[in-house]
């Protein structure tokens, strides 16, 4: 019996006229729901259909007149979930106003209704009119779906409850691979990422955020306005992959210049900084000048005031002499250049520099521009991939050389990925990290780096550690050979040797049973004694030779390990058509096997029981006409746990004697079938209606690299 519903009695009428929305009671009819009456409806249909209550009620047909032809089904459905199953549903559906003759849009919750006794005797629904939201939700889809940006909802569970058509062109996702999953679920990699750390401080501050970030698990660059909701947060965003390659682009070409350039915000962040600037004040990376306060490179604080002032009311400032401070604390003096960016009020926002050394020693910056190309140049055009991290794991630069190995691409370099991340870990990262810090170097340390399509490549990492002023600021510079081919290739060496070990282990115990077997035929043939010399021997013959089949097929397999059935029993049933000059005879022998693979103890006991049962048919099954049809068929069955296969052999010859009993019989052949097929929880069945039917059920082992 269903739990009782406390919904046992319909609420009192005032409460009902309070709520605001239509509430109806509908009794059990004789069949239930297909024939339940309108018992109570609330005033509210007067509005929201144009009825009186009295016309639901008189007329109990009237309420599905209205409902719209294609949500007849639906609704139907979850009604009899509800009178069938004791089930509350919450369902939608389209009602005919009676003076407007417009269908609107109902959402509709109802309940089952209990007796006293726990007796099912009706349900209470309460219904809403939603066409006007539904239609704003409608045309709202409609315009998020022509913008430009793409657009995503997530609730608080960080899951996917709505995307426009842009969005999911640009995540690569159909809107129904989307909705309703985590977004965690659909991209793994954006576990701790800034953006799940964006998503998540949204909705714990109900603040807005703007993030810029390179989006690992599509290998793309995206800026987004993040708002928070009710529900959990809402998304714009845009790739900006061309403009970050653009961005790079420029970059690459302002680290040629013979010149120090440099672009910070008025109130002191350094946003932009060459190569030559980072050579001339000595910082170990482009990242550590631009996480320097301005005023941290002056030597003298008042000298930034001083050279901003030389512009005046204009924008220009020429050759400015200022003294800088190094990344190591000594002092440089260069003659700056710059240009004064300001807004729409005239106020100065950023400023433009170039430096550049003294004509007296021209040549030492001449010298460090050349040494500074010069390592370029090694590291980038070298043939070997190679790789310049942080110690905290921070990716420097990388050159085209493992960016062909890594991403088959050497326009497509690496920067945005983390060392840990492109190593395959932390923990792998970590050892490297820690091996290199014990010694200085490390040689030929086995590694597997990680794809921008999540395969791997594995390769040996050779490193050292570049010190520099900072210990803890100092370079790992690390080179790779890829040695995915000759792993896969020893691999492979490593699994067919042991493959061949176990097989020749298992060779000579195998033989052992095999011989075994024949000893054993040899006997129970022996013991019988009613047949003539040649007969004995005839019989045992094909019944070796059925077994040296299943080694000929076994040899001939790829792997040593498995038979392909199908072509065993071609091989075997051809050796029995000759054996019994069966096409002489006027017999036909038709079979059919799935694509199956066994091993050898199954082969030897599916080649005994074919064996016997066809050499059974040719000799006994059409000894009245002479000739006949035999059909052997060997399929797979469907088991939960075990591999298993259906031996049926079948022909309209006279069939078995009417006094024949499997389970008693004393001939060899019925009793090694029988023998055979109960190994380990095989059935046999026999049968003449019409002919000789008997149909095998074995249990298989299941070989090496089956493909069955």
């Amino acid at each position: 019996m269903s739990q009782r519903n406390p919904f046992t009695a319909v609420p009192p009428a005032s409460l009902i006229e309070a709520i605001g929305k239509m509430v109806y009671v509908v009794s059990a009819g004789r069949d239930q729901w297909r024939n339940g009456r309108v018992e109570y409806i609330s005033g509210h249909v007067r509005t929201l259909l144009g009825r009186e209550p009295e016309e639901f009620i008189s007329d109990p047909g009237l309420w599905i007149s209205l409902v719209h032809p294609d949500d007849l089904a639906s609704l139907s459905e979850s009604t009899r979930e509800t009178y069938e199953e004791g089930k509350p549903v919450t369902r939608s559906y389209r009602l005919k106003h009676a003076l407007t003759g417009e269908y609107r849009l109902f959402e509709d919750r109802v309940v089952p209704r209990f007796d006293e006794s726990g007796a099912f005797v009706g349900i209470l629904g309460l219904a809403r009119d939603v066409t006007e939201s539904h239609n704003l939700e409608h045309h709202l889809a409609i315009v998020l779906d022509r913008i430009a940006d793409g657009f995503f909802t997530l609730d608080r569970h960080m899951r996917y409850t709505y995307i426009n058509r842009t969005g999911a062109m640009l995540v690569g996702r159909s809107p129904e691979q989307l909705i309703g999953r985590g977004l965690l679920d659909v991209f793994p990699e954006a576990r701790g990422s800034k953006w799940e750390q964006t998503y998540r401080r949204v909705m714990d501050t109900n603040v807005h955020a703007k993030v810029e970030d390179h989006y690992e698990p599509l290998g793309r660059w995206f800026e987004a306005d993040v708002f928070p909701s009710i529900d959990g947060i809402s998304m714009f965003f845009r790739d900006i992959t061309d403009r970050k390659l653009v961005e790079r682009g420029v970059q690459t070409w302002l680290d040629e210049l013979p010149v120090a350039l440099v672009r910070n915000t008025v109130d002191g962040r350094i946003l932009q900084a060459n190569a030559m600037s980072v050579a001339l004040l000595g910082y170990p990376s482009r990242e550590a000048l631009l996480a320097t306060p301005v005023e941290a490179v002056y030597a003298n604080p008042e000298d930034r005031a001083r050279v901003l002032a030389l512009a005046g009311g204009g924008s220009t400032i020429r050759g400015a002499t200022v003294e800088l401070r190094r990344y190591d604390g000594s002092r440089i003096t260069l003659l700056f250049d710059g240009n004064l960016i300001r807004n729409a009020k005239g106020e100065v926002v950023e400023v433009l520099g170039s430096g550049r050394l003294p004509s007296a020693v021209d040549g030492l910056q001449q010298s460090l521009l050349d040494s500074h190309q010069r390592y370029r140049s090694l590291f980038e055009d070298n043939v070997t991939p190679m790789l310049l991290a942080s110690l905290d794991g921070r990716i420097l630069a990388s050159n085209a050389a493992l960016s062909r190995l890594v991403n088959g691409d050497a326009a497509k370099r690496i920067e945005h990925v983390n060392a840990a991340a492109f190593f395959g870990g932390d923990v792998p990262w970590r050892t490297y990290v820690a091996r290199l810090k014990e010694s200085g170097r490390v040689e030929g340390m086995e590694q597997t780096l990680r794809r921008d399509d999540g395969s791997s490549v594995r390769v040996l990492a050779s490193g050292r550690i570049v010190p520099t002023v900072d210990a803890d600021d100092a370079r790992i510079e690390t080179s790779f050979v890829d040695i995915e081919a000759r792993s896969q290739a020893e691999d492979s060496l490593r699994r067919a040797y042991d493959e061949r070990e176990v097989l020749l282990r298992e060779i000579h115990h195998r033989v052992k049973n095999n011989l075994q077997i024949v000893s054993s035929l040899l006997d129970l043939q022996a013991r019988r004694g009613r047949s003539s010399l040649h007969d004995f021997v005839e019989i045992s013959r094909e019944r070796i030779r059925a077994m040296a089949m299943v080694h000929e097929r076994l040899y001939q397999s790829a792997d040593l390990g498995s038979i392909p059935l199908p072509e065993y029993l071609a091989a075997l049933l051809n050796s029995l058509l000759e054996s019994y000059d069966a096409v002489g005879r006027g017999i036909v022998l038709e079979s059919a096997c799935t694509d199956i693979i066994v091993d050898l103890d199954d082969g030897i006991r599916c080649g005994l029981i074919i064996h016997e049962l066809v050499v059974n048919s040719m000799k006994h099954a059409f000894r009245e006409r002479g000739h006949g049809t035999l059909r052997v068929d060997i399929r797979g069955l469907a088991l939960d746990h075990e591999r298993a296969i259906r031996i049926r052999v079948a022909d309209d010859g006279g069939g078995f004697p009417i006094d024949f009993d499997a389970a008693t019989a004393e001939t060899l052949g019925v009793q090694l079938i029988n023998g055979l097929a109960q190994q380990n929880g095989g059935t046999v069945r026999w049968s003449s209606t019409p002919g000789a039917t008997v149909e095998v059920d074995l249990l298989l082992a299941t070989p090496r690299n089956a493909h069955d």
